[in-house]
């Protein structure tokens, strides 16, 4: 009798635990469409800083049209290379939520039931 309680108050609490994994995977969901956006607007502005890097190059074309392309190629690539290296950084994957603690539950329901 005791078991048994013990097996349906772990099995429960599994149950539980795999809702609060669920609830967590759809506030990651949010976190990435808010990130799509920010991303995208990331793009836009990189886009304007293009457009006025191309701005001063013209404007400076026939005294230092070298030193302005020089520099703005400059700003870009750290700026890419900085953002590439967040990104892969953040990307890396991780396990499941709370896969670890389902199975650890799995596992102490077996043993209160008297299975291996």
């Amino acid at each position: 009798m005791l078991r048994r309680a013990a097996s349906t108050l772990l099995a429960l609490l599994k149950l539980r635990l795999e809702l609060a994994g669920i609830e967590l995977q759809e506030e990651a969901d949010r976190v990435v469409a808010v990130l799509a956006c920010a991303i995208a607007g990331v793009l836009l502005l990189g886009f304007g800083f293009a457009f006025v890097a191309l701005a001063v190059t013209v404007a400076l074309w026939d005294t230092h049209r070298v030193a302005a392309l020089a520099v703005g190629a400059v700003f870009f690539l750290v700026a890419g290379a900085a953002l590439l290296a967040s990104a892969s950084r953040g990307a890396r994957k991780r396990p499941p939520v709370f896969s670890a603690s389902a199975e650890q539950l799995d596992a102490d329901r077996r043993g209160v039931e008297g299975r291996p």
